[in-house]
């Protein structure tokens, strides 16, 4: 098995009779879950010009997971050559239907007074708490959340740096990076 489709869980809780691919797996744990469903009661932000139709966090992470597909297969299409680099549709898929789940009502307003009522635990920040319900909190597993495989799990991750690295004291210099700090081993291909 290749290290990309490696789960948490040590057996994989694989039916014995399940056809489907290791990211079709994935995709399906993500739309079957709770917390997939309730992003039907969260809205998305309008814009002035979008029309009076009410949209919501679900009807938006479908459409980025369309927009993905769409991506890669246009990329499969213009590159042929390259399409053993590119990762599956499913995981594509998988990731753009989940990228939301960790974040609150009230869009990113919501996050800023969630982190301030919560900076003496610790803060709050949405793509962690993605990750939080992805591995923990989903009931799919007792222990592992929705034992998603590592690429899926580590395709929903923005920032490759603990939180408290995200929260300065103070701005980098105008020119700055800390690139050279970041562990980049931990996070390279398996």
């Amino acid at each position: 098995m290749s290290p990309w489709n490696e789960r948490r869980a040590p057996c994989g809780l694989q039916r014995p009779n399940d056809q489907r691919e290791e990211f079709e797996r994935d995709r399906a744990r993500v739309i079957h879950s709770s917390a997939f469903r309730r992003l039907q009661a969260k809205t998305q932000i309008l814009g002035v010009l979008e029309g009076d139709f009410h949209r919501t966090r679900l009807t938006h992470s479908m459409e980025v997971a369309q927009i993905g597909r769409g991506l890669v297969l246009n990329l499969v299409n213009r590159y042929p050559h390259l399409k053993d680099l590119l990762p599956p549709l499913e995981q594509i898929e998988t990731n753009g239907l989940a990228h939301d789940l960790g974040h609150p009502p009230f869009g990113h307003g919501g996050e800023i007074a969630l982190n301030y009522v919560m900076s003496g635990f610790g803060g709050f920040e949405a793509n962690g708490q993605t990750l939080r319900i992805l591995s923990t909190l989903e009931s799919h597993t007792p222990e592992y959340g929705l034992d998603l495989t590592r690429r899926s799990l580590l395709g929903i991750l923005k920032y490759p740096v603990p939180y408290s690295r995200l929260c300065r004291k103070k701005p980098l210099e105008e020119n700055g990076s800390d690139n050279e700090s970041i562990a980049l081993q931990g996070w390279q291909p398996p």
